[in-house]
Parts: C-alpha cells; structure tokens; sequence
C-alpha cells in the first residue's frame, strides 16, 4: 500500500448512531506498517462507532499473531491493513523494514481453519493475486487490484461498515457496491481497484 497524497478528512459517526439491541460480533483489524497503521486509526474508530462489532486491534503484527488471535477472538470479519505483493502480505517488524512476508495460500489456510469467518478484507497493494483459489459461499475475499492508497482503502472501508451497519443481514455483495461508491466520491481513479470472491480457498 502505497502513501496517499491527502488525508479523506472523515470525521466518525457518534455513538448514538449505534443500535443497542444488535449481536456483537467481532471484527479482527490488523495494522501491519508503521506507515499505515497511524492513518488506520480512522477506520478503527469509525468501526468501533458505526458498527455492532467488538473490534479487536493488533498493530505491528506477527504472522503468529495474524494466526492466534482470530483463533482467540472468533472474529466474523478479518481485515489487515497491510503492505502487500503478489505473492503475499508483508508484515512490518517495526525497525524499519518488511519483517516477514505471510504467502496469501497460508492466509487462506489461516482463514479456513477459523470457523464462523463472513469476510476478509486484505487493504494491501497487490492482493488481488491471494484470489487465485476461490469457490462459493464464506468467507468473502475483498482484495486489491495492484496498487491502493491508504485514503482509498480508508474510503472503501467506511462505505463498505456502513453499510453492514444498516441491517444485520446486508448481504456482502451490497455492502461491497456500497464501499465502491463511497470510493467514487473520494478517489474516484480507484474505484476499479477492490475486487470480490466467493468462497476463498487461498
């Protein structure tokens, strides 16, 4: 994930907004990059206001981390805000360099063997290619087509929650096509960018 040239200047939603009467699940959102995980502070907070979700934070992730603590959480919803290649995400070690490199088919291993998964969200350039297995029904894949700046994972992101929040059982489809026009209004030279799969095998 590239830096962006602009902050969107989103400011999140009161906690009033939120429906108390909702199950909570849990939303897992990884912070891989000391150069994103700053910006990614916006969406979490966004999250945490709009949505019914009980969010679970782990910045500077290890790829021990990526795969114990969805196990601990049983979260519905992974999301890394990661750098990324074609072969994998890159996971910063905070001393200035891409620490390790986790193969998007051991992501999707990851994935398999944590039960309850609806989506996963990979905010990380390049991602695209970790669709290379995919079959139908959950978990989601939202991944990215080459190279996407942080304001537009960020606007993709808020479009995509909100719409979750709207109704307990938006359907995954609708939700992406709302994040794609939330995309249109803020980058809109990206809106080609996110790409969604069905039924990710890795």
């Amino acid at each position: 994930m590239h830096r962006p040239a602009q902050s969107p200047g989103r400011t999140p939603a009161t906690s009033s907004k939120r429906n108390s009467d909702r199950t909570y699940d849990s939303l897992y959102l990884v912070r891989a990059a000391p150069a994103v995980a700053p910006r990614s502070l916006p969406v979490a907070a966004y999250v945490h206001e709009w949505l019914p979700l009980r969010l679970e934070v782990t910045p500077l992730a290890t790829p021990e981390d990526v795969q114990g603590e969805p196990v601990r959480c049983r979260p519905r919803y992974l999301h890394l805000f990661a750098h990324g290649a074609v072969d994998g995400v890159l996971l910063d070690d905070g001393e200035g360099g891409c620490g390790w490199k986790l193969p998007y088919p051991l992501l999707a291993e990851m994935v398999r063997a944590t039960p309850g998964l609806r989506c996963v969200l990979l905010s990380a350039c390049d991602s695209a290619y970790a669709a290379s297995a995919t079959g139908s029904g959950e978990p989601y894949l939202i991944a990215m087509r080459g190279r996407v700046s942080v304001d537009a994972a960020i606007a993709f992101a808020s479009g995509f929650y909100e719409a979750l929040a709207a109704r307990e059982d938006t359907p995954i489809e609708a939700a992406f096509a709302q994040g794609l026009i939330r995309l249109k209004l803020i980058a809109p030279l990206d809106a080609g960018v996110p790409l969604l799969a069905t039924g990710w095998r890795g």
